[in-house]
């Protein structure tokens, strides 16, 4: 009985890990449900990256508890990086990253072709997540999977999951 539990719950589980995420509402938000349930791929959902080797710059999304949240680690020169986590809504191509920290930090982005473009400047109080000499200003990560497997391939500067 226990081995048939277990095959089950691994069928089960590898059927949908392989789906994309779907937006139940069809709004683009990022406001569907967790599992995706057939629908159109999540306009969201994915790794994006930018670099290679060892430290390539890297931003997961992915859905949790019904919302759209992201983890995010940006490199600069030096070893130095901007790293953080929240939530993320989309209207239109504007995507808006609200960090979940001790510090305000809302970054308006653009999202074209699978492109996430940062702004030129963003608040001051973003420096919060930075290392010195840092910043998330003007950073660019082209999208690179539009799986939730994609999205937990992502990595923090320690190497753990960045959206686990």
């Amino acid at each position: 009985m226990k081995k048939s539990l277990i095959v089950l719950a691994l069928a089960a589980g590898c059927s949908a890990s392989g789906q994309p995420q779907g937006s139940e509402n069809g709004s683009g938000d990022g406001s569907g449900g967790e599992g995706g349930s057939g629908g159109a791929r999540d306009p969201l959902t994915g790794l994006y990256q930018a670099g290679g080797g060892t430290h390539p710059s890297q931003m997961c999304i992915l859905r949790k508890t019904g919302r759209a949240q992201f983890g995010i680690t940006l490199w600069s020169p030096g070893l130095r990086a901007c790293s953080g986590a929240g939530t993320v809504a989309l209207s239109g191509d504007r995507v808006t990253l609200a960090m979940a920290g001790d510090s305000p930090c809302t970054i308006e982005a653009k999202l074209k072709d699978g492109v996430m473009t940062f702004p030129g400047s963003v608040p001051p109080t973003c420096a919060y997540y930075c290392g010195s000499g840092a910043s998330f200003a003007g950073a660019t990560l082209t999208r690179r999977g539009a799986t939730r497997a994609d999205a937990l391939e992502a990595k923090d500067p320690a190497g753990e999951p960045l959206c686990g």
